[in-house]
């Protein structure tokens, strides 16, 4: 009762609890293989986080068959937050085949306000987890394979949580931290994003290098946007001259119908009066009964 969850909610949640039970890795038509999950995993800063970055906002969905955890010895790490990270990478190395479900089987409350991960305090541990992400790929053999794409996680996660932490002890350890990393397999905006760490002289020069930044790159979206609008406009003006061409095309094509069906209209007239007056005239009314006997014949 202290809970707080209806019976409604109690039985949707042992339902989802058998569908999370039936669900596996290796079942389902829409498959895609580690390695481009992990480089999903990489590229956070481009896809379904909403902008923050956040790790735990990769995969909107995450479940995994217990057979996988209990085979592989998968633990989390104490004392730290974001520890679901390195479980996560691991499983995602050693699953055969991942599945992504459109279905959501569980819900997942953010309400707590006492939360640990509503606490600035303990942005330090993304440290720790970086390293112990990149411990896990070499252990499992596979870190130059997934290098670029660890080396962007990392950056991307130690200049998001950089605001947050706002400490002179965290920015000390990030600049040592990202100088480890090579550089040059950074994206472009990645590569800012170092530079702005490396660059920056104390934790207030960080926030003025990351606003300017942030400034700079909406200039130049600002500028795509422009840019691209001046294109469409210039598409549609084209067009726009085009149609307009085209429609003085078939107005002079209108009036010489127009013109055409005048002439025909005179000239049904003038057959229409000459037969008129074929019909009325003496010699027609006097031949009359040779045409009957003819048609008779």
């Amino acid at each position: 009762g202290g809970s707080g969850i209806t019976e409604a909610e109690r039985h949707q949640i042992q339902t989802n609890k058998t569908n999370i039970d039936n669900l596996t890795l290796t079942v389902n038509e829409h498959t895609t293989s580690i390695e481009d999950i992990l480089r999903r995993l990489a590229q956070l800063e481009q896809g379904g986080s909403g902008g923050s970055g956040d790790i735990g906002e990769t995969f909107k969905f995450k479940s995994l068959n217990l057979n996988l955890a209990s085979d592989n010895d998968f633990t989390f790490p104490e004392n730290l937050i974001f520890e679901d990270v390195p479980f996560h990478v691991k499983s995602l190395i050693r699953s055969s085949k991942i599945s992504f479900v459109s279905d959501y089987l569980y819900n997942y409350r953010v309400s707590n306000s006492n939360s640990i991960m509503h606490s600035d305090k303990n942005r330090n541990d993304i440290f720790k987890i970086c390293n112990l992400v990149e411990n896990d790929l070499k252990n499992e053999d596979c870190f130059e394979e997934f290098e670029r794409e660890f080396s962007e996680l990392k950056t991307n996660q130690i200049y998001h949580y950089a605001m947050q932490a706002k400490s002179e002890d965290y920015l000390k350890t990030a600049k040592e931290e990202i100088s480890k990393l090579d550089l040059d397999k950074l994206s472009n905006r990645l590569f800012s994003k170092a530079n702005v760490i490396l660059e920056c002289e104390d934790i207030a020069d960080f926030i003025v290098k990351k606003y300017e930044l942030e400034i700079s790159e909406l200039k130049s979206a600002n500028e795509i946007i422009i840019g691209n609008i001046r294109q469409s406009y210039a598409n549609l003006m084209d067009d726009y001259n085009k149609l307009k061409q085209k429609n003085k095309k078939l107005k002079q094509k209108n009036a010489k119908l127009k013109d055409k069906n005048s002439k025909l209209k005179e000239k049904n007239k003038i057959l229409s009066d000459k037969n008129k007056e074929i019909l009325s005239s003496r010699s027609w009314k006097i031949t009359e009964p040779l045409r009957k006997m003819k048609k008779g014949d």
